[in-house]
């Protein structure tokens, strides 16, 4: 099913509010699981000394290298920036 098709279904039907907030924890849960699992994903795959680029719009374009590797997240320096920051693992992809 489409996301046009599953939006048409939803403005047909008559909910509660109740009903849509069970609905709205639902599509949250399904996000929480998705960037959970490719967290996962990613943190087989870094070490620390990877060089990495952030898919995030503060960073784009830049790379930097993995100093710490954490449960769900990672420390990066951007050398050529001359900063730090901590990282969600789903956003972090290999050179």
């Amino acid at each position: 099913m489409s996301v046009g098709e599953l939006v048409k279904e939803i403005n047909k039907a008559v909910l509660t509010v109740e009903e849509y907030r069970i609905l709205n924890q639902l599509v949250v849960r399904h996000i929480k699981a998705r960037k959970k699992a490719e967290a996962l994903k990613n943190s087989t795959l870094l070490k620390e000394g990877d060089v990495v680029r952030v898919m995030h719009d503060k960073l784009a374009g830049l790379t930097g290298k993995i100093t710490k590797i954490k449960r769900t997240k990672c420390d990066i320096e951007f050398a050529s920036q001359g900063f730090h920051y901590t990282v969600p693992m789903n956003l972090v992809r290999l050179l």
